[in-house]
């Protein structure tokens, strides 16, 4: 809480002790209405007020009195606010985690993990953007993968062949990314792995190697 934000607050409940003999509840409305900004340092104040009103015989009016009313409802305040925030920081680590641990359910996502652009997988994988494209979208039956592909898979994404296989497994994506527009990547149904390395922009040679290796 800020000083300036406290002196004001300071205000606000120096007022509300100076025109109410008891923290009533048409006062606490009242006040909680005018100063929405304050309810919740408002609603503890009363509290505070309200258990010293009924526990002593004196009325609360007097200088010392008030600035301990003050001083009190500030700190029920600010242990509240620090509270809800250490709670939003444990609520957003244990998201984190869940997210992290969650299993990835396309390629793109595995290779964001890994540290990687979907289209930076091409040179590694010795594949063109449209080939790569089409495994993120699964547009290549999965059962026609050469296993080197998905050993590679596997080892650039800091994975596993398994997991590799699953996710390209699934059924194909419909959206379409940016920068798929490429034409070997314009397809719409899975196809074999080898009618894909055909229509890519691979070199002949490349595509001879990965021909020879297509189930």
């Amino acid at each position: 809480m800020t000083q300036s934000a406290l002196s004001c607050l300071d205000d606000v409940l120096d007022q509300f002790v100076r025109n109410h003999a008891s923290p009533s509840p048409e006062a606490l409305a009242g006040y909680i209405a005018q100063y929405p900004e304050h309810r919740e340092a408002i609603v503890a104040f009363a509290a505070v007020w309200s258990e010293q009103h009924f526990l002593q015989d004196d009325t609360m009016s007097s200088a010392p009195s008030e600035a301990a009313l003050v001083e009190s409802a500030c700190a029920r305040f600010d242990a509240a606010v620090e509270e809800r925030s250490a709670q939003r920081v444990r609520a957003s680590a244990r998201s984190a985690d869940a997210a992290a641990s969650a299993a990835p359910q396309t390629l793109s996502e595995l290779a964001r993990r890994a540290g990687f652009d979907l289209v930076d997988l091409a040179v590694p994988l010795d594949l063109d953007i449209g080939l790569v494209a089409k495994l993120d979208r699964r547009l290549i039956r999965a059962e026609t993968l050469p296993r080197r592909l998905l050993d590679e898979l596997a080892r650039v994404l800091t994975s596993t062949t398994d997991t590799i296989r699953s996710i390209l497994s699934a059924p194909p994506a419909t959206a379409v990314p940016a920068f798929m527009i490429v034409r070997s990547a314009a397809v719409s149904m899975p196809e074999p792995f080898a009618d894909a390395v055909r229509a890519s922009t691979l070199p002949e040679i490349t595509k001879a190697r990965w021909l020879s290796e297509a189930v």
